[in-house]
């Protein structure tokens, strides 16, 4: 039986696996395209096996989307540490706003978001991650409108905490494609924001 510094070898070694697998995805992807380049040809630039990729990654999507669940998490307890003084819309503007500069920080969020306007089917897949950023926001909106309260939302509470969670992802969708057309220049979170502060005006200028 392994013992726990042998097995913490291993789990060393297979992240560093599963790192050098996404890293020459990235590159392969940007050099020849997404649809381009295949399982294969990424196990090779590792010099590993095609059954070892598929170890780590479902699919190629997984390689260039998968950090998504880890995103979400993060979401998730920035809206648990937001200052309940605040209106619900500040709230997750605020939360919003806080993943957005955490996801900046990722060396390739600019190529991922170029590959994911090249590829239509990344896109899809991408969306229905983000549906789950959705429900996250309007599960806490709700919770916040109840409070301490032990009872249900009411239908106007629910149908609002739904608009919400919906506007605040379309609010961090259009700064992300904002930020890519402008090719990565500006502070992510601050277009977060300002999106924010639109959708609390009325959508205005």
């Amino acid at each position: 039986m392994a013992g726990p510094s042998e097995l913490g070898q291993r789990d060393l070694q297979k992240q560093a696996t599963r790192d050098a697998l996404r890293t020459a995805a990235v590159r392969l992807f940007a050099d020849q395209g997404f649809r381009e380049t295949t399982a294969d040809e990424i196990s090779a630039a590792v010099g590993v096996s095609r059954r070892t990729f598929f170890h780590h990654f479902s699919s190629k999507d997984e390689v260039l989307l998968g950090h998504i669940d880890e995103q979400l998490a993060m979401l998730r307890a920035e809206l648990a540490s937001t200052p309940p003084e605040m209106e619900p819309t500040d709230r997750a503007g605020l939360a919003v706003a806080s993943l957005a500069a955490a996801m900046q920080q990722r060396d390739d969020l600019l190529l991922q978001l170029e590959l994911m306007h090249q590829a239509p089917e990344l896109m899809a897949v991408n969306l229905g991650q983000l549906a789950a950023f959705e429900a996250a926001v309007a599960s806490s909106v709700r919770s916040w409108l109840v409070g301490s309260k032990r009872r249900q939302p009411t239908a106007d509470e629910d149908a609002f905490a739904e608009l919400l969670g919906s506007v605040s992802i379309a609010a961090l969708r259009a700064a992300l494609n904002l930020w890519r057309r402008r090719g990565g220049r500006g502070s992510l979170p601050r277009l977060v924001a300002a999106n924010f502060r639109r959708v609390r005006d009325g959508v205005t200028r």
